[in-house]
């Protein structure tokens, strides 16, 4: 049976990863990359967030704004079009036991993973 709004699908789809350890895998998640624009695009139940890199390539995070239900994780899609970006986005378990919010994740990005995030904006409360 298809799930019937966006939400539903991400929470029957995000199950097959709760048994998983909770680790963020150092060898395939990318480190120091230059974002040039990254704009937060949704905040309900999953955040949203798209931009660009440096070389030109497009950028999409998501993570969970509510981790009552879901298991927390990052997922990452890089890509030269949107079409690669919505249906290649690999996830990336997070052992963190609190609800994500944005100060979390650009710590993770900045501070672990060396990232440059040189413009941001909000777009998710319009």
């Amino acid at each position: 049976m298809p799930a019937e709004t966006p939400e539903d699908f991400w929470h029957e789809n995000i199950k097959k990863y709760k048994q998983q350890q909770p680790q963020l895998p150092v060898d395939s998640f990318p480190q120091n990359l230059i974002v040039t624009q990254l704009m937060k695009m949704s905040n309900n139940d999953i955040a949203i967030f798209r931009g660009s890199l440096k070389r030109g390539d497009l950028i999409l995070i998501s993570y969970p704004t509510n981790n009552k239900v879901v298991k927390n994780f990052i997922g990452l899609g890089i890509g030269e079009s949107e079409y690669r970006i919505d249906n290649n986005t690999e996830i990336f378990p997070v052992d963190y036991p609190d609800q994500m919010n944005d100060d979390f994740l650009f710590s993770l990005l900045v501070d672990s993973y060396g990232w440059r995030i040189k413009d941001y904006g909000d777009l998710s409360q319009y």
